[in-house]
């Protein structure tokens, strides 16, 4: 890994002229790493959904390559949401207007995301009516919204899109640390 961060400096050194992409790459890569790590520990400390994820990936390994495509993860059941659009309550805000809101806030709102807003429950994705579902979608800030969301919100879906399914179906994962769960602590990154 440190070789790699040695590449990654020594290339900028080299190139700094080069385009804004090749600087926002590790920062793209760093944040999909904070949420295949989150999604490992979820599943593991919670084995019902862990088996019924590997259960889905199981019956699914006629239809994938040894190697799962980005192609064949998008055709795995999880992955499927209905399309849903972005809006602001339904209500005009002029222009030059700053809007800002902490996702984590929105996405723990009972009305939206139901009750148990705070269990890992990745089921309340499937089974719902669409409504339900287009009402949640509209709300996800995983990546942000409009002119400031996430320009590696494509490469961190393809990696973790691949990622989880292939880890799941090839390993039998089982929590192994000492310390059971995480004290996890909210802020807003400004």
């Amino acid at each position: 890994m440190a070789a790699r961060v040695l590449t990654w400096q020594s290339y900028f050194q080299k190139h700094t002229g080069e385009s804004d992409k090749w600087r926002r790459r590790p920062a793209a890569n760093n944040y999909t790493a904070i949420s295949l790590r989150a999604t490992f520990y979820y599943l593991l400390q919670n084995r019902e959904t862990y088996e019924s994820l590997r259960k889905e990936i199981g019956d699914a390994t006629d239809k994938l390559s040894p190697t799962i495509t980005y192609a064949e993860s998008l055709q795995l059941v999880y992955l499927v949401v209905p399309a849903g659009g972005t809006k602001l309550c339904d209500k005009h805000i002029p222009a030059g207007t700053i809007v800002g809101i902490n996702a984590s806030v929105i996405h723990r709102d009972t009305n939206i995301f139901g009750a148990d807003t705070d269990e890992f429950r990745p089921e309340r994705w499937l089974n719902k009516d669409v409504e339900t579902i287009k009402s949640m979608d509209r709300y996800l800030l995983t990546f942000g919204t409009g002119t400031r969301s996430c320009i590696g919100e494509n490469i961190s879906i393809v990696e973790t899109g691949k990622l989880i399914p292939q880890v799941i179906r090839d390993f039998d994962l089982e929590w192994a640390s000492e310390k059971p769960t995480w004290e996890l602590k909210d802020f807003y990154k400004n």
